[in-house]
């Protein structure tokens, strides 16, 4: 008889996944590795992973480029991956509804924006997020149940490869009139080869 592996899997997978970029991280001399990379294939490839598990838990997935033919880019691809898969990750725990994942380019850089429709991150916890061991278990007071690795590595590897990760967000706190979300966008040069 063969056994389909549980459709969580990608979530044990990023959580190992984070173990072994830690470890590349705590090397400072390590730089990364620089070579033209399919950031939309990419982007697709994680949609894929996490499509079934969004739809078992009832939420929509979906990703989008512009422009539709995004071309090449030059950095680290692995990092990249890492990066997108930790963002959707995130967005499959906390999403009500929706999750969007947008990929946009001009001339000197692009971003990957990963959205979810979840309760929001209180503004008190804003600076902390990417804090080594911070999670939202902490910030509920409930039992702790993720590493508190994933954003850190996320936000380090962003810098690593020359750009930056940040996040919006907003707390309805019971106002019919407001929309709760998070949004996590990844912006990174073009040409990383300099």
């Amino acid at each position: 008889m063969i056994r389909r592996p549980p459709r969580s899997t990608p979530l044990y997978s990023s959580a190992a996944s984070d173990v072994y970029k830690r470890q590349d991280l705590e090397d400072q001399s390590a730089s990364p590795a620089i070579e033209p990379v399919d950031i939309a294939a990419i982007v697709r490839n994680v949609s894929d992973r996490y499509s079934p598990i969004a739809r078992e838990r009832g939420i929509d997935l979906i990703w989008w480029c512009e422009p539709s033919e995004f071309g090449l880019v030059y950095g680290d691809g692995s990092a990249l991956d890492h990066v997108v898969t930790n963002l959707v990750d995130n967005a499959t725990k906390f999403a009500t509804h929706q999750i969007e994942i947008q990929l946009t380019r001009n001339d000197s850089s692009y971003s990957v924006r990963v959205s979810d429709d979840g309760s929001g991150i209180a503004d008190s916890y804003l600076a902390h997020v990417f804090d080594r061991g911070w999670t939202p278990e902490l910030s509920a007071r409930s039992e702790k149940q993720s590493s508190g690795l994933g954003l850190f590595i996320a936000s380090t590897l962003a810098e690593r490869c020359g750009g930056d990760l940040v996040v919006d967000t907003n707390q309805s706190s019971g106002d019919k009139t407001k929309n709760s979300y998070t949004k996590f966008t990844l912006s990174l040069p073009v040409d990383n080869r300099s």
